[in-house]
């Protein structure tokens, strides 16, 4: 994002004016970027009849296989109402099934259904292609991979 905007209430940081507004760049171009590619999921996601949350449940157990509905929830980064909300209406489509485990009676399990299976071998691919072509358009191979290289770093 490029557009520059200046401190309305001035406050002091302890940071020097380059690194205040680096910090603000970097935050700020993460969350639109963020909301770039929850626009491009949206894409898909709506060609599928589904949500940007369901798709994200469905590719999480297609790519992880069964978990734990708070596996599930910490992947995908839900809150767990949110998780059992969504998954419950997947659970009515028929994409997935949730059976406590016999070992608590508090652990839910998590799986596919072969309907399920189905949809995100539909969904996986479509969303690679549109996020790579998305990333491709704007970044050379050696870019996206020193992007990835350093949202890894900072994310682990």
């Amino acid at each position: 994002m490029t557009t520059k905007m200046i401190t309305y209430v001035k406050i002091i940081t302890g940071k020097d004016k380059e690194q205040e507004m680096n910090c603000t760049s970097i935050f700020r171009d993460v969350m639109y970027l963020k909301h770039k590619l929850n626009n491009v999921a949206s894409e898909v996601a709506n060609d599928l009849d589904l949500r940007v949350s369901e798709m994200a449940i469905i590719d999480t157990l297609g790519k992880y296989g069964p978990l734990t509905m708070s596996k599930l929830a910490a992947t995908c980064f839900f809150s767990p109402p949110n998780a059992t909300y969504t998954v419950r209406s997947l659970e009515k489509r028929k994409f997935l099934t949730r059976k406590r485990s016999v070992d608590s009676h508090r652990v839910v399990n998590v799986k596919l259904t072969p309907a399920g299976v189905k949809v995100f071998k539909n969904s996986y691919p479509t969303m690679i292609h549109v996020v790579n072509e998305f990333l491709a358009g704007n970044l050379t191979k050696k870019e996206r991979d020193t992007l990835a290289r350093l949202l890894n770093k900072l994310t682990n």
